[in-house]
């Protein structure tokens, strides 16, 4: 995401392992906790600073204990999908791998 269209609260963005983490200063600082209450706006940002056919993944709080719980995938298409890998944490994506790696989500 070279871009940086904000979408609600969310600002800007970094990206590390594959895992884009987000913010809601104008230079990222720190992550946000992504929940149900600011899911909508990061998809918005997603949608809105990605290239066709680009897929992108975030850590998300399914329960808005404060903690993430599952890893959302976002691809952004023809018709645009969010996937959620409930249980899944600490992972990072790669679309260009050739062997199986652990904690890895291979994007084809």
């Amino acid at each position: 995401m070279a871009t940086s269209t904000d979408s609600g609260t969310i600002l800007s963005h970094a990206i590390t392992g594959g895992l884009a983490t987000f913010d809601d200063a104008a230079t990222f600082a720190a992550a946000v906790v992504v929940n149900s209450a600011n899911l909508a706006d990061v998809v918005g940002y997603l949608a809105a600073n990605t290239a066709t056919a680009d897929a992108v993944a975030f850590a998300y709080d399914s329960d808005s204990d404060g903690t993430s719980d599952a890893t959302m995938v976002f691809s952004n298409n023809a018709v645009d999908s969010l996937v959620e890998l409930v249980g899944i944490t600490g992972v990072s994506l790669n679309a260009t791998l050739a062997t199986a790696t652990a904690g890895a989500i291979a994007i084809a």
